[in-house]
């Protein structure tokens, strides 16, 4: 799926090879401080890349030739049809336009599966049974290539890293290493939190999400849908495009069949805002003018939870986990009204932490006796001394210092690693950190986030405990980026999760090279940039409270009842000009011209990235990545219009203070004609705004449910979360991506401008005009 280039110049950059490609990214992010990121491993070497990256390799000194006149063969345990088999097919046809012949006679490709065949070495992880199921063997000679794994999930991965190792040779023929790879994972469970709580993709892009997932040994997708499921106990809470029951057990059986867990995410008590902001629940709030905090004691929240989560786990048979976000459950234990007395409660158990412990276990009620395994996330205000206070048969989705951890541990409660893979983004991760000379206001240098992250799995100190099982990459959907922009953050970080000695820059390289194909363009100079226009996107504005966003309750440790104001994005506008002589007194562009310099070096950047956009587009030979460029594209036009406003606003100045000058001196004709062109710079501001949308809503709704207010008989009510102060909760469209635009005072200003123009100019007998102007009209072009 690729979309038209956009208008803007381009300017193309210079063809790169693979070597170019890693020089280039251990120049742009140095590896983590790990025992081997100072030598290539033994694939990269050679120039062989996959991700996670193999636990043991031996090579020999040359390569094999393999290509379509090879066959598969399905050795013993290999069923017609094993998924193995399909997904090696998927993946020649993808990046290659290949498919292996049945007959084919110059090698052979044979997949076995024989229990006790591949032994699991070192790992944090003591299920060695879990990680067996999930480990395999690759023996690769000219001739005959061996993917031999103990069960069908090794051999399915198995199948992966070949797909990811083959490269293109000479002619049509593709190349491999000879040698031996024998791998496992470091933890069982690699998951990826996708959060559908503020957008739903369509079930076909869900789908390709788990199957992407998959071919980077994700097998577990944490998925949040809110209000996003048409529950049969709650319909009051189901929003106009809600997947059906029928939907959610069909995705949760592809995922199955790609060895990827499709595990329901539900947030209680805290982040309930999707329930508790309509009037048939608001009764169960535990503050009655906050939606975040569902009451823990009144007796309807379970009855209503145990039936939502009965509804869920219906339509999503055959998995083994249930996923229970609390939310950061900060204000449990503070409610005192009569019908929720939380801090009596509290008291009488002796903690908060207690009170959150018996929360969980009558939560957890449901799924336990299901079979599933609850995992919970957020354990704030547990102590080491509230957790015997646990319900057994928990995981805990987060680790938390070593008092904490130790006592779950030893309660016999696992733990996964948790990883936030946002940082400070808003359109786009963090993956790359703006240098403090390029940023307007000063703040503590970033690391890089997929760097960062790996570092935090394999270095966390809960895996010498014992008790660690696994790893969630997060990506919170509240910043309401597109979830093209997490690939590189979930599959690079959760590789930490399959060989925590990994080197990070590989990690990158052969995602880059996996996901785009080998035919691009500079890639990383593409996600370096992108992450450099994101960051000055995010950090060009000012914060502040404007009146536009009500007070609220504000997270711990403000209490439920403490109202603060909302922080927003603003800009400061061109004074207007005043009285019969224009008169202004403006600092505007003194006081920014940084702001206005550092968006004037930001052009040529933003230039340079979308003409490589433009140049990979019909290069990337894998499907998904054409998409993926696409919604790339969106952002950087996005971030093109916030250069332009920047630069924009500097010209009215200057075009205020002619206005003035000239009226000064008597040249009435061309101080009106200075104004009309401030006014007409305001339209084309709004129309290039509105344009920019426009495209995202083009692009973005290609995959997601269009936000709208009512659809299939369900209205959508938009109330935002009271006590947080997420972007894509502000507006019920895609408005959001401009709402610090809609929420700037340009209609005020604008009036006052042209009404100042239309007397000044009747004054001098000039004709008065009346530009039309609706600055909070996100569809006037």
């Amino acid at each position: 799926m690729v979309r038209e280039p956009g208008g803007f110049a381009r300017r193309h950059a210079a063809q790169v090879g693979r070597a170019c490609i890693r020089a280039a990214l251990a120049l742009l992010l140095p590896a983590v401080a790990q025992p081997q990121a100072a030598r290539p491993s033994a694939l990269a070497a050679r120039g062989y890349t996959a991700l996670p990256a193999p636990r043991q390799v031996e090579l020999q000194a040359n390569d094999i030739s393999f290509g379509a006149d090879w066959r598969v063969e399905a050795g013993p345990g290999v069923a017609p049809g094993d998924i193995a088999l399909v997904a090696l097919q998927e993946e020649m046809v993808n990046r290659f336009q290949m498919q292996l012949q049945p007959g084919g006679g110059a090698g052979v490709l044979r997949l076995t599966i024989q229990p006790g065949s591949v032994a699991v070495g070192d790992s944090r992880d003591r299920d060695q049974a879990a990680l067996a199921e999930q480990a395999y063997r690759i023996d690769l000679a000219p001739g005959v290539v061996r993917i031999t794994a103990n069960a069908g999930t090794g051999l399915f991965y198995g199948v992966e890293t070949l797909a990811q190792l083959l490269q293109r040779g000479n002619g049509r023929d593709l190349k491999l290493p000879a040698g031996r790879i024998v791998d496992w994972p470091d933890l069982q469970f690699r998951a990826i939190l996708w959060d559908d709580s503020y957008r739903l993709e369509q079930p076909f892009y869900l789908m390709n999400a788990m199957r992407q997932a998959a071919a980077f040994k994700i097998n577990a997708f944490l998925l949040r849908l809110d209000g996003h499921f048409l529950y049969k106990s709650a319909p009051a809470a189901a929003e106009p495009n809600a997947l059906s029951p029928a939907d959610l057990q069909q995705l949760t059986d592809f995922g199955l069949r790609y060895h990827i867990q499709l595990i329901p995410c539900f947030s209680a008590p805290g982040d309930a805002a999707f329930l508790l902001k309509h009037p048939e629940y608001a009764a169960l709030r535990a503050f009655p003018r906050s939606n975040h905090q569902l009451a823990a004691l009144i007796p309807g929240s379970l009855a209503l939870l145990n039936g939502m989560f009965a509804d869920l786990l219906e339509a999503n048979r055959g998995v083994k986990y249930f996923y229970l976000a609390t939310g950061d459950p900060d204000w449990i234990g503070q409610a005192a009204s009569a019908a929720d007395n939380e801090a009596a409660r509290a008291k009488e158990l002796g903690s908060a932490g207690k009170l959150l412990a018996e929360f969980l276990g009558k939560a957890a009620a449901v799924p336990n006796g299901q079979g599933r395994t609850v995992l919970f996330g957020g354990a704030t205000p547990l102590t080491p001394d509230d957790v015997p206070a646990l319900p057994g048969g928990l995981v805990s989705a987060e680790t938390h210092g070593p008092a904490l951890d130790a006592a779950l541990q030893a309660r016999g409660i696992r733990e996964t690693i948790h990883v936030s893979l946002l940082g400070a983004g808003r359109l786009f991760p963090s993956y790359f950190a703006l240098p403090e000379s390029g940023r307007v206001h000063s703040a503590p240098a970033q690391a890089p986030r997929v760097e960062e992250g790996m570092h935090e799995i394999a270095s966390s100190a809960a895996g010498r405990l014992g008790g660690l099982m696994g790893a969630v990459v997060a990506a919170s959907g509240g910043a309401g980026m597109h979830p093209e922009t997490f690939w590189l953050g979930y599959a690079g970080i959760a590789s930490a999760a399959w060989n925590p000695n990994a080197n990070s820059s590989e990690a990158l390289d052969a995602f880059l090279r996996v996901s785009y194909g080998d035919r691009t363009v500079n890639i990383p100079r593409v996600f370096e940039l992108m992450s450099r226009q994101a960051q000055f996107y995010a950090e060009s504005w000012d914060d502040a409270a404007p009146p536009a966003r009500a007070a609220a309750p504000g997270d711990a440790p403000v209490t439920a009842d403490t109202p603060r104001p909302v922080s927003d994005q603003t800009l400061p506008l061109p004074p207007p000009p005043s009285g019969p002589d224009l008169s202004r007194a403006s600092t505007w562009t003194r006081d920014n011209t940084r702001r206005v310099l550092l968006a004037s070096e930001q052009l040529a950047e933003n230039t340079e990235l979308l003409g490589l956009l433009d140049r990979n587009l019909p290069l990337a030979s894998i499907g998904y990545s054409q998409y993926n460029l696409s919604v790339f594209q969106s952002i950087g036009e996005i971030c093109r219009q916030n250069l332009d406003l920047l630069r924009d606003l500097g010209k009215i100045d200057g075009l205020l203070d002619s206005a003035a000058e000239n009226a000064r001196d008597g040249n009435a004709q061309d101080a009106v004609t200075a104004l009309d062109q401030a006014l007409q710079a305001a339209v084309a501001t709004r129309a290039s705004r509105n344009a920019v949308l426009n495209a995202a809503e083009n692009a973005w709704d290609r995959v997601w449910f269009p936000r709208v207010p009512m659809a299939n008989g369900r209205r959508f009510l938009q109330q935002p979360d009271e006590a947080r102060n997420a972007p894509a909760d502000r507006t019920g469209d895609l408005s959001y991506l401009i709402y610090r635009e809609l929420s700037l005072p340009f209609q005020a200003w604008f009036d006052q401008v042209q009404t100042v123009r239309n007397e000044y100019a009747q004054a001098h007998g000039i004709a008065a005009r009346r530009l039309p102007f609706d600055w909070s009209n996100p569809s006037v072009r």
